[in-house]
């Protein structure tokens, strides 16, 4: 069986990384109930669901947040990129593994010791969220205020044209920024009203200086 490309996919057959993937001896099937309470969990916290590695995940802004998986031994919710940084009072999150650095996980053999954790684990999915949110934010303010110096010309083409203006606030900081150096490369503020014209078709179909 091949590993399973969709969430759905998953919690109906399993994972699909071994010869039990479908059978009843499938370990998701063992732990359906357990794994499901969770799933209504991830996405009742606003977060998207995909399928990574054959297991199903929980996205916030294309990046990951959460993952599920089902071992022999039990249900693992698992909390990655700075899992670590979570303040934890109620002592639920651990390791990964024994050469794990940043994720942490929840693990659980009934649903009844799932359930009897309830808000906390719902407080660790949404504050977890909202810290990787918060730092996508801190990072992409932190690479705004690193762009070059914007040139008049270029202000003024962006204030004549705002659809222009618009498909360059869109870009990746990086093609901003080599947009930038190119069009204040030039002596001439002649030179610069050129290259900004050059510039126009590549900039509203989301390209960069050198795509």
């Amino acid at each position: 069986m091949a590993i399973t490309r969709t969430a759905d996919e998953f919690f109906k057959v399993g994972c699909g990384r071994c010869a039990r993937g479908g059978t009843p001896d499938c370990k998701v099937h063992r732990w359906a109930k357990e794994l499901a309470l969770l799933r209504t969990w991830c996405l009742q916290a606003g977060l998207d669901e995909e399928s990574k590695w054959g297991v199903p995940v929980y996205t916030q802004g294309g990046r990951l947040v959460l993952m599920l998986s089902a071992l022999n031994e039990s249900c693992v919710l698992g909390f990655v990129n700075t899992g670590d940084e979570l303040e934890d009072p109620h002592g639920l999150l651990t390791k990964a593994g024994p050469h794990s650095v940043r994720d942490r996980v929840i693990r659980w053999t009934s649903v009844q010791e799932i359930q009897a954790v309830e808000k906390p684990v719902r407080d660790l999915i949404l504050r977890h969220a909202r810290n990787l949110a918060k730092g996508r934010a801190e990072k992409a303010g932190a690479e705004k205020a690193s762009l070059p110096e914007f040139p008049q010309e270029l202000k003024d083409f962006m204030a004549e044209h705002p659809d222009f203006a618009a498909a360059f606030e869109r870009l990746t900081p990086g093609r901003r920024r080599g947009y930038l150096i190119f069009v204040s490369g030039a002596v001439q503020s002649a030179t610069r009203t050129r290259r900004i014209a050059s510039i126009v078709p590549k900039v509203l179909a989301g390209k960069g200086l050198q795509d």
